[in-house]
């Protein structure tokens, strides 16, 4: 199980999920389209996994796809305006 926290990544990302229940447990997925690229990403909490997609507008395939399988945890870290330093 994925230890995380989704209102982090809702902001870091700046956009709400879409969620489905696909296969395999609750999925969440956030689009962010900008400057002619969009973002996937894809999270399964319950197995842990992660898919990011990148896309440029007008081409069918991703042009970078990353799977992360039983990935323990997510985490954000603010790096513009950090209170202290995040501890790894």
């Amino acid at each position: 199980m994925l230890k995380w926290n989704e209102t982090d990544v809702m902001t870091c990302l700046e956009v709400e999920p879409e969620t489905d229940t696909e296969g395999h447990g609750l999925l969440y997925i956030y689009t962010i389209i900008k400057h002619g690229m969009t973002l996937k990403l894809a999270i399964w909490p319950m197995d842990g996994d992660i898919i990011i997609d990148l896309f440029q507008h007008d081409v069918h395939d991703a042009i970078f796809v990353m799977k992360i399988i039983d990935s323990p945890e997510i985490k954000y870290f603010n790096l513009i305006t950090p209170s202290s330093p995040p501890s790894l």
